[in-house]
């Protein structure tokens, strides 16, 4: 089991909230891995209760998005940094769906998203993330112009590429090599 006192010890010292933020984004996803079992369980109570566990529940490295963002959620609040799980429930009619979590940070007066059960391959295998507080697509802001949320923009905590690259230079995080480079 991980040693939470000792991972919130191991930050480096001098950090911003950001940089913090994606230290233990990266620390996180080389430990856990995705728990299978809550697809394999026969029950809906069964999948409801491996989802569920709280931050002390979880005995071994097996989780699940709404575990894995609570963990993440409660090590962010105990650096100061405000933040918060979300939970999407799942379709009522489907008792395969639980719903789906992930992580709202709040720094500096600009929220973010973050979601990490999905970056967990990702981090394993030592590549570029994709969920730690993702740049605003094309796509998105065309979303964003066609429900007049445009003025609303610039309150959003988003990090492009440049910026994602030195602060995780910053933390000892390097990624050379892209899924896609035998393509090239």
């Amino acid at each position: 089991m991980i040693d939470y006192d000792k991972l919130l010890n191991s930050i480096p010292e001098g950090l911003n909230q950001i940089e913090i933020a994606r230290f233990l984004y990266i620390e996180l996803g080389k430990y856990f891995i995705y728990d299978p079992d809550v697809f394999a369980a026969q029950d809906i109570e069964t999948r409801k209760k491996i989802a569920y566990r709280g931050i002390n529940e979880i005995t071994n490295n097996k989780v699940v998005c709404i575990s894995l963002s609570k963990i993440y959620t409660e090590l962010l609040r105990r650096c100061g940094i405000n933040a918060e799980t979300v939970y999407i429930p799942g379709d009522p009619n489907d008792p395969k769906d639980i719903g789906h979590a992930f992580t709202q940070i709040d720094i500096d007066g600009k929220e973010g998203s973050v979601e990490l059960i999905r970056d967990l391959t990702n981090i394993k295998v030592g590549l570029k993330t994709e969920y730690f507080l993702p740049s605003i697509t094309e796509e998105k802001m065309k979303e964003a112009e066609k429900r007049g949320l445009l003025d609303k923009i610039d309150t959003v905590l988003t990090l492009d590429d440049s910026e994602l690259r030195e602060i995780d230079d910053k933390i000892g995080y390097t990624y050379n090599r892209s899924i896609f480079r035998w393509c090239d």
